[in-house]
């Protein structure tokens, strides 16, 4: 009898311990290039959280260093349905329905890196105004091992990208059909995966009247730095 007692009492008190507010966020580390997307989920399990009778709000925050507390990012009104939005981001989707709201902020960057908060608000047969809480934090980690292993995975899988040619034309002067080229050996530089090799060359038109001159020195700009070839 006590045991069948125990046992009925523990299936009765299951669904009251599986009550609660939850925070989700995916991915906790943000890496540069790539986390293509932060979500972060506030939801309410079984429609009720303990010590509260009747919830009023369900909000997202997140700190701020400037003020050195939380600010309120997202609010749902629960008896009217109201969703406030208090910042607008640039790249993000935002979604609600019974009991909880979500944020998905595109390309997040290191200042999204940053504790987030989800808040209850409600009154209880005790008290007005009662709340409740649930944290957690996104971390900032630059992966250099991983972002080198991404450009060597990508310089293997497609060909590298060649610059094309700059042809630019002297002045009248000089004869526009002489040419200066400029190539470069790629678009894009993989640093620490293989050299950027820049190539300056002059060719004169037969037909010139000053294919007799000597070309007297050519060089590279490179912002405030020359590179004398």
């Amino acid at each position: 009898m006590a045991f069948l007692l125990s046992l009925l009492l523990g299936v009765y008190l299951a669904p009251l311990a599986l009550s609660d507010l939850i925070i989700n966020v995916q991915p906790e580390i943000l890496s540069p290039v790539f986390t293509s997307q932060l979500v972060i989920n506030c939801s309410v399990t079984n429609n009720q959280v303990p010590n509260i009778d009747v919830i009023k709000s369900v909000s997202l925050s997140r700190y701020n260093e400037t003020i050195k507390d939380f600010y309120v990012l997202l609010s749902l009104d629960i008896q009217t349905f109201n969703l406030q939005q208090f910042v607008q981001f640039r790249h993000a989707q935002v979604s609600f329905g019974n009991l909880f709201v979500s944020l998905t902020v595109y390309n997040p960057v290191q200042s999204d890196a940053q504790a987030y908060r989800c808040n209850i608000d409600g009154d209880n047969s005790v008290q007005k105004n009662a709340f409740m809480k649930a944290k957690k934090e996104v971390r900032y980690e630059p992966n250099v091992s991983a972002l080198i292993q991404e450009i060597t995975r990508l310089k293997i899988s497609e060909d590298i990208e060649k610059c094309s040619s700059k042809n630019v034309g002297l002045s009248e002067y000089n004869n526009i059909k002489s040419k200066l080229n400029f190539v470069g050996s790629s678009t894009i530089v993989k640093e620490l995966i293989e050299p950027l090799t820049v190539k300056c060359s002059f060719l004169a038109s037969n037909d010139s009247p000053y294919q007799e001159s000597v070309l007297q020195f050519m060089y590279i700009l490179h912002g405030n730095v020359v590179l004398i070839e």
